[in-house]
């Protein structure tokens, strides 16, 4: 901190102060001599820093400043973090690994690297909005898309990491052509982005909760088509008995459309409604009391009059608990009472119900419950 030409420096940036007519009736005294009207420099510029580095934390404290992460470190000002910024910036840091790989994906089943490709899309759509939220809240770019570290001949390559090395051990410069990435890494890399890890953390999530874990449910359906087991986790009975309704509803929808189904389908539908029937009963029992009473009829999505209209029926059926899964997300924190185990059970349960629409040839969207079924 330093005074130049009136002017009062703190840490690399030049603050000006202005007073007029500025008087202390402990320094001045107008009835002593003349002599005590002389202020000495140190007197003044003690009170002049002090009176200065007060307008500083007065000023910020009334307009909440926020630094930037690279600013020059200031003792008494620091970047206020963005709400959900930890967790924001490593899904964001996640779907651009998966949306890298999935976009090199190679595998002996061409039906198969066709569905890693177009996964690769949504992954890409998924990076595109997480970003905009941390841009939007002011995160630094450096924070977002840190600058590639040095690799050297001694540390390991990060799994699945598509640049090129050269036998010293650096990064070539030689354009090349990416590898393909076999379905071995984009499993691991999927399985980590949905796993209960993951999940659980997001449960501490105060502004970001649903998008949080549409992203991860994304990631979870992929590690299922790539062959990772299903996961099954407990509701907690608040969430079990917001999603009861849906439930009873699709299932009441798919019982309807059977006997139209054509029979090629019909088994698939069983399996179905089977599913539906045996999550009532688990959420009936996790809701206890408070479980809402089953209906004699649920409205349809349309008429089912034909094979065409009973499959069209299944598949809104299912979309609409696909959309009604993480409604209870919303309930504010610890709501639910137990709310650990919110997010992973959800997603859990939005995995299976994605599992079940690409039986019914429905096909995946970003953010899957966010966006239209």
């Amino acid at each position: 901190m330093t005074q130049v030409n009136g002017q009062l420096t703190l840490t690399g940036r030049s603050i000006r102060f202005v007073t007029a007519h500025a008087c202390d009736h402990s320094l001045v005294s107008a009835r002593r001599s003349p002599r005590s009207l002389v202020v000495s420099r140190r007197v003044l510029l003690r009170t002049t820093i002090t009176t200065g580095a007060a307008g500083v934390l007065a000023a910020v404290a009334g307009c909440g400043v926020r630094l930037q992460e690279d600013a020059p470190e200031i003792p008494f000002l620091t970047r206020q973090k963005s709400p959900d910024e930890d967790l924001l910036l490593a899904a964001y840091h996640r779907e651009n690994a998966l949306a890298a790989a999935t976009a090199l994906a190679t595998s002996p089943d061409p039906a198969l690297t066709d569905v890693l490709r177009q996964a690769s899309n949504r992954h890409s759509e998924h990076s595109r909005v997480l970003r905009a939220i941390l841009s939007t809240a002011g995160v630094p770019d450096h924070l977002i898309d840190p600058p590639a570290a040095a690799t050297s001949a001694t540390s390991p390559r990060p799994v699945g990491s598509l640049t090129p090395l050269t036998s010293t051990g650096t990064t070539s410069s030689t354009p090349t052509v990416p590898a393909p990435v076999p379905t071995d890494v984009i499993l691991g890399l999927a399985s980590v982005a949905s796993s209960s890890t993951v999940t659980d953390a997001i449960d501490t999530a105060s502004t970001y909760r649903l998008q949080l874990a549409s992203v991860a449910a994304h990631a979870g359906i992929l590690a299922v088509v790539l062959g990772a087991p299903q996961t099954v986790a407990r509701l907690p009975g608040a969430a079990a008995g917001r999603l009861l309704p849906p439930l009873r509803a699709a299932a009441y929808a798919v019982e309807v459309a059977i006997p139209r189904l054509p029979a090629s389908d019909r088994v698939a539908a069983v399996t179905l409604l089977a599913w539906l029937r045996a999550r009532e009963r688990v959420w009936v029992t996790a809701a206890g009391p408070s479980a809402p009473v089953a209906l004699l009829g649920y409205t349809l999505p349309g008429p089912v009059t034909s094979p065409e209209t009973a499959v069209t029926t299944v598949r809104a059926a299912l979309g609409a608990m696909i959309a009604d899964c993480f409604r209870s997300l919303d309930l504010p924190l610890g709501a639910t009472g137990e709310l650990t185990p919110m997010v992973t059970a959800l997603v859990a349960t939005q995995i299976d119900l994605l599992r079940h629409s690409l039986d019914w040839g429905m096909p995946l969207r970003a953010f899957p419950g966010l966006s239209a079924a």
